[in-house]
């Protein structure tokens, strides 16, 4: 849907209409990532978590989960609550340390200024 209104704003921008105008007003209106902190900091979140790793902790979590995996049937999540649910997943190993839990329970709690604190971090490194 989203495609779709963009190509229809688009076609009136090219008419000398303010599509734009329209356009940006319909994705605000229509995504509430667009309108609300935290939940624009569970989608980052979604695409971003991984920076709160470092490699092997991030390829050991995964190992681990490919062991004991999760049951799709009780994954059912959003894009908002995804990267929540998978992190509940990796708290859930008793074999995850206690630093590694608190690290994930951060991220969990995070909201888009924790988040971008966090990226600005890892710009600078």
């Amino acid at each position: 849907m989203a495609a779709y209104k963009g190509a229809e704003c688009l076609e009136k921008e090219f008419k000398g209409e303010k599509g734009f105008d329209e356009c940006a007003q319909w994705l605000g209106d229509h995504f509430e990532w667009a309108r609300n902190p935290k939940r624009m900091a569970y989608y980052v979140k979604r695409v971003l978590f991984p920076r709160f790793f470092y490699v092997s902790e991030f390829d050991n979590l995964f190992d681990l989960s490919e062991k004991y995996p999760i049951v799709l049937e009780e994954a059912a999540t959003t894009p908002y609550d995804f990267t929540t649910m998978v992190m509940l997943s990796f708290m859930a190993m008793s074999w995850v340390s206690d630093d590694l839990k608190e690290r994930i329970q951060f991220i969990i709690n995070a909201d888009m200024t924790q988040v971008a604190q966090v990226v600005g971090k890892v710009q600078k490194a």
